[in-house]
């Protein structure tokens, strides 16, 4: 196509050609002029039919003459091209803009922050709802409560949900009523699951409220057989519901053998499978009707252990064909619905670990929970006894109890082990060394055995 041409220099705007007056007619002669007109005007046409235009560099290569166009040819000049705006800078902004974004990022900021602090700093049980970490540990601790009831320290503890329980020391049903109710009181202040209020009432010599049954000593219940381990049994558990006990730390299972010491043998059914099996079950079958929970002692068995474990650390050197008969009441315990089991603190290496069997993953899942079956909470002996303090420190045996697969720790010796646990607890959640996961299933096990006291 040819090029469109500029207005060439020197040509001037004309003057518009004045109408013809009233007398011109068709024969009256052209005005002059007017073929130029006609020329311009046909120019102007073609070039506006070629559809093409100087680009900027072609058009600021022409002389300012060449440029000189009349207002009709200025579609012939080039399209400006302005240079691309600038983004605004946040500071060149309004000040009510600034605030406004800076507002925006604030409220992003703590969204953010929430959600990480719900993944990491929270976690639940099965009913989904969020349970801060202290709180989810607590609930696996087991707090001494002294003789003379809670002091404020430990009812401020309950409140804040760092406890899951108490073993009680009070010397009487009637004295334990008032503190069990305080301890109970300040838990439901703080809008946490009831506590467990623990006590050892096995009978003979081993009842820590002395007013209260059995009235038989486990010796003779074993004598005398499963209704009358079943008689003492509800009689005991009623006493302890009325006291505002809901968990006794009884029957013991252990078999009772000639080399044990007296602390074991005065405290067993006996010293056959069998019969331990079915008095025991009738002395659970009891408590549970008289409404207090049960717990199993002390797994897998103490009754080839040479010494007590709370004076000691022991070692039960025996194969697994000799423990094999210790485990039958257990066993029948377990298909009866105990709903609690006590690990032993003595250590088993026949099962696979030389530690104590409460801090032992292969002798507290291995054998109680995968190979007897049991779904039910596990509660460790005393971790401040010597049986566990001479190999490890008790706070630190409350997190390998855990890893283990027990749901709770038992501090029957002092205030101070049970607040050390928690702390411990709560950072090796944090720092990765405790699978958090494990302390869920904990908590999830713990409140559904708290749903469904009796007391």
């Amino acid at each position: 196509m040819s090029p469109r041409m500029p207005r060439l220099p020197g040509r001037g705007r004309e003057s518009e050609p004045e109408s013809a007056g009233e007398g011109g007619g068709e024969g009256s002669a052209p005005e002059p002029g007017s073929e130029e007109r006609r020329a311009r005007a046909a120019e102007r046409a073609q070039r506006r039919q070629s559809q093409e235009r100087y680009t900027t560099a072609e058009w600021d290569s022409l002389a300012t003459s060449e440029k000189e166009l009349e207002p009709e040819d200025d579609w012939l000049r080039p399209p400006s091209r302005e240079a691309p705006r600038r983004r605004p800078r946040h500071r060149d902004l309004p000040a009510r803009v600034r605030r406004r974004q800076d507002i925006a990022l604030i409220v992003i900021a703590l969204l953010l922050i929430g959600g990480v602090y719900l993944l990491f700093v929270r976690g639940g049980g099965d009913d989904g709802n969020q349970v801060n970490l202290k709180r989810l540990a607590g609930q696996t601790v087991i707090a001494k409560m002294g003789k003379s009831g809670p002091d404020q320290a430990l009812l401020q503890r309950a409140k804040k949900g760092q406890i899951g329980g108490v073993i009680a020391l009070a010397r009487s049903g009637k004295a334990l009523v008032k503190q069990a109710a305080d301890m109970q009181k300040a838990a439901a202040g703080g809008d946490n699951p009831p506590l467990l209020i623990m006590v050892d009432q096995e009978g003979g010599i081993v009842k820590r409220l002395a007013d209260g049954p059995p009235d038989t000593s486990p010796a003779n219940l074993g004598v005398q057989g499963a209704d009358a381990a079943r008689s003492e049994g509800e009689a005991t558990g009623q006493f302890l519901a009325k006291s505002g006990a809901n968990v006794d730390l009884a029957p013991v299972l252990d078999l009772s053998d000639p080399d044990s010491p007296r602390t074991i043998r005065a405290r067993t059914f006996g010293s056959d499978p069998a019969t331990v099996s079915e008095v025991g079950t009738a002395f659970i079958d009891g408590l549970d009707s008289g409404g207090a929970d049960a717990t199993a002692k002390h797994f897998p068995g103490l009754g080839l252990a040479g010494q007590n474990t709370d004076f000691a650390s022991v070692t039960v050197d025996a194969s697994l064909q000799q423990l094999q008969p210790g485990l039958e009441p257990f066993q029948a315990a377990i298909q009866a619905g105990v709903p609690l089991v006590m690990m032993s603190t003595a250590i088993y290496p026949a099962l696979g670990s030389n530690e104590p069997a409460a801090l032992a993953e292969p002798v507290v899942t291995g054998e109680l929970r995968d190979k007897l079956g049991f779904g039910g909470v596990v509660v460790t002996d005393d971790l401040e006894g010597p049986a566990v303090t001479s190999t490890t420190s008790s706070d630190r045996a409350a997190v390998r109890a855990l890893e283990a697969g027990c749901d709770l720790v038992l501090f029957a010796g002092s205030v101070r082990g049970s607040e050390r646990a928690l702390g411990r607890i709560v950072s090796a959640s944090k720092k990765g060394r405790l699978d958090r996961s494990l302390l869920e299933s904990a908590y999830d096990r713990i409140t559904s055995l708290k749903s469904s006291l009796s007391g």
